[in-house]
């Protein structure tokens, strides 16, 4: 009893603890919270820290399925022999269409084969009723000759499309298993937009099939070798080839699902074909975007575990520059819309890997540039890559957010899905420190365009009508749809902000107008700039001329015709 005295005294009297209000369990609940979350986000930057880490050295090469290959097709030779001499698989000879019901008419190399034959052409084109249409084609089977086959097809009688005449022949020939085409020549079409049309068409993508694929469909399909009758330079053979297999590198990237094209095996892909044709490359990592200030890309990365790359291949032609071009890529390897969520029945969330078909266009075009080294011009191919996600990582784009690009200007997000004009702001002011004085960009920018132009149409807008004519002659050139639409400055009154420059969206309507016009406010004055929204071709849903299902490489032919312009 003494002791328990003794320490009430020293302790006072016991005294219970005041009840907490209301306001004072939600301040102890927040810092228990507190306690739990702050670990709980400095693990999470370090596993994202780690993931990259990994991810890094794991992507130093590109997956075999997505590397780029010099040969997409079979071989094109030049060959001595004539069409009556030659001997192969299938002979491919061109017949003529006069007046509007395309009378077939053969040109003297098919009315010698002709006779050979006994006039069996002329007979299996009227009992066939077979109409020379540009484009058309028919094929019948010769026995006991040196070939085994006769192709017919068609051409107009002003102005064929060689490349839609090209296109037939590879659907015709598809069906060899190997073996030699002989191809005739024929008068007023152009040799290399043939052979284009040709290597294009018998593309077919078969990277992915599997196991419950049978073997013989996963075979590459048509001929092995194609002999150039009566063809007398092999230029056109290369620049064709050269182009072929820069549609079909873009074709091909697109075509990858976004589990095997993110944005560190896109950049590996793209180091490895400056490795392997000879261009410069640079890559900056997320930190040295960071020091540079590109906040706008920056923060649609935030929210992938895959972090960001920029990428920058420079294509130097040895000599003299005359003309410093600047091509930049919408690189985004996947978009699920941020908190933006694609969701819903016309969302396309399910093919959000082609929202990288800009980048994919300005590889497949850095590649047949490359290989075709114009002279006089420099040639810088800029790609900022990313994927826009959700997720809960520390500066993680929200709607609302507002966000500061290279050139300090500030922008109030009000959609985290209009995500690819916040990467190409950065990487347009990055692509004009280079020195450039023409930039072009493209982009699978907007439904918009879409909306505005169809599947098959370009939509292009431009400060310099001088440009702008230079992008329409060559995308005619080179048989893709381009057309010029209006940069109409009033409509920016919708991307005003009350709180920043500016916002990244505007009304509903005229949305493809706006989008261009955001881009326009970082082009430096003196710049002359062409923006390409290819939301709508960059993919076919259907063969159709030179595409197959799936992606197209629209622009590159465009892209590299106007680069390579004397």
């Amino acid at each position: 009893s003494a002791l328990r005295a003794q320490r009430t005294l020293w302790r006072g009297p016991r005294v219970s603890p005041p009840k907490a209000n209301d306001g004072q369990k939600l301040h102890i609940a927040r810092l228990s919270s507190l306690a739990t979350v702050v670990p709980a986000l400095a693990a999470r930057r370090r596993s994202r820290r780690q993931v990259l880490a990994v991810r890094a050295v794991a992507t130093e090469s590109p997956p075999e399925t997505i590397r780029f290959r010099e040969s997409v097709g079979p071989s094109i030779v030049l060959s001595g022999s004539s069409a009556e001499e030659w001997a192969g698989d299938a002979l491919v000879l061109f017949v003529r269409g006069e007046g509007d019901d395309a009378t077939p008419v053969l040109d003297a190399t098919a009315k010698s084969v002709d006779d050979i034959l006994g006039g069996t052409i002329s007979v299996f084109m009227k009992e066939e009723s077979f109409e020379a249409k540009s484009g058309s084609a028919a094929a019948f089977p010769v026995f006991d000759k040196a070939f085994k086959r006769v192709v017919l097809v068609g051409l107009s009688d002003k102005d064929p499309n060689a490349r839609e005449v090209g296109a037939a022949i590879a659907g015709a020939v598809k069906g060899l298993k190997g073996g030699s085409v002989g191809l005739t020549r024929a008068e007023g079409v152009d040799p290399q937009a043939l052979m284009e049309g040709l290597l294009l068409g018998l593309h077919a993508d078969k990277r992915f099939q599997g196991s419950k694929t049978p073997e013989k469909e996963k075979a590459p399909k048509g001929p092995k070798t194609v002999e150039l009758l009566g063809y007398e330079s092999a230029e056109d053979i290369d620049k064709a080839s050269a182009i072929a297999a820069g549609v079909v590198f873009a074709r091909e990237l697109v075509n990858a699902p976004a589990n095997i094209i993110d944005p560190l095996t896109l950049t590996a892909a793209a180091a490895d074909m400056a490795k392997q044709l000879g261009l410069s490359a640079k890559i900056l990592d997320e930190k040295e975007c960071a020091e540079m200030g590109m906040g706008s890309f920056l923060a649609v990365s935030r929210a992938s575990n895959l972090g960001a790359r920029l990428i920058h291949l420079t294509y130097s032609p040895g000599g003299e520059v005359k003309r410093k071009v600047g091509i930049v890529g919408k690189g985004l390897t996947f978009d699920s819309g941020g908190y933006n969520l694609k969701a819903g029945a016309g969302s396309m969330i399910e093919m959000m890997k082609f929202d990288m078909g800009g980048s994919a266009s300005t590889l497949g075009a850095a590649a047949a540039i490359a290989q075709l080294k114009p002279k006089d011009v420099e040639v810088h191919f800029v790609i900022a890559t990313c994927e826009n996600m959700v997720s809960g990582n520390p500066g993680a784009l929200h709607p609302g957010d507002i966000i500061t690009a290279m050139d300090g200007t500030t922008i109030e997000v009000n959609n985290t899905d209009a995500e690819g004009r916040l990467t190409l702001a950065d990487a347009l002011l990055y692509c004009q420190q280079q020195g450039v004085t023409e930039v072009v960009d493209i982009a699978t920018l907007t439904g918009a365009c879409m909306v505005a132009l169809g599947k098959d149409i370009t939509g292009m807008w431009s400060n310099s009508d001088e440009l702008a004519a230079s992008l329409d002659a060559s995308s005619k050139a080179t048989g893709e749809k381009l057309w010029r639409m209006p940069l109409e400055e009033g409509y920016f009154e919708g991307l005003k902000s009350d709180f920043a420059d500016m916002k990244n969206t505007g009304p509903r309507f005229g949305g493809a107008i706006t989008a261009a016009l955001f881009l326009q406010k970082f082009i430096q004055k003196e710049i002359n700039w062409a923006h390409l929204d290819i939301a709508g071709p960059a993919w076919a849903e259907k063969p159709k001329g030179v595409n197959s299902i799936g992606g197209t490489g629209a622009m590159v032919r465009t892209l590299t015709d106007y680069a390579c312009k004397v």
